[in-house]
């Protein structure tokens, strides 16, 4: 488990990809919610990542 405390105006994806990067070999699933979707995310985990898409979402 790891976790980051930052204020309102940190992007959560942003925030979310160091945090994934520092334990992504002890991740066996993401669940997060829309906030966490980002290509850089489901780059990093592929079929590890289950976040909901955004509308507005482009592919991968």
């Amino acid at each position: 488990m790891d976790y980051s405390i930052t204020d309102e105006h940190v992007n959560d994806a942003k925030e979310g990809i160091s945090i994934v990067k520092r334990v992504k070999n002890r991740i066996s699933r993401l669940f997060g919610d829309k906030d966490y979707n980002s290509k850089a995310i489901y780059n990093e985990l592929e079929d590890k990542a289950l976040i909901p898409v955004r509308k507005n979402a482009s592919t991968l």
